[in-house]
């Protein structure tokens, strides 16, 4: 059985085998960032790369915010499995992920609410056109919403 691992390799060993996945998708995250900004750049204009570098932030924040529950729901479910109380587990993974879920969507109804704000707030220098691509930006997001929403009902 694959737990066993745990069990049977020593601390430095399972460090490397565990932390090699996550080491390689930072390493695909920042290749993602690098080409994105490549892309962007040389094929939309300036404009756009500025705009996508005032908005990558707020992404940030809330992947950030995403992953802190996780990993703190992560050691308390590890706990509670470990005590034999599955039940009390199954309640905290439901519930974190209900927190995600929920606070995800909240701070894309802020961005939604607040896009051109936002954006004349952070760059206040910026041009007519990086504006306008920030505020498209929670535009594209609105009618995506927008058609979910008619499909629901």
């Amino acid at each position: 059985m694959e737990s066993q691992i745990f069990k049977e390799l020593e601390p430095t060993k399972l460090l490397f085998r565990c932390a090699a996945p996550a080491a390689v998708i930072s390493l695909f995250g920042a290749l993602y960032s690098i080409a994105d900004g490549f892309f962007v750049g040389r094929f939309i204009g300036g404009d756009a790369l500025a705009v996508v570098n005032l908005i990558m932030p707020i992404v940030m924040i809330a992947e950030a915010l995403s992953n802190m529950v996780a990993t703190g729901a992560s050691v308390n479910i590890s706990m509670l499995l470990g005590a034999g109380k599955r039940e009390e587990a199954s309640r905290v993974f439901s519930f974190s992920v209900a927190f995600i879920i929920v606070s995800s969507c909240a701070i894309g109804a802020l961005g939604l609410a607040f896009a051109r704000p936002f954006v004349e707030l952070v760059a206040p220098g910026a041009s007519a056109q990086a504006i306008s691509f920030g505020v498209d930006i929670g535009s594209i997001t609105d009618e995506f919403f927008s058609e979910v929403s008619v499909l629901v009902e």
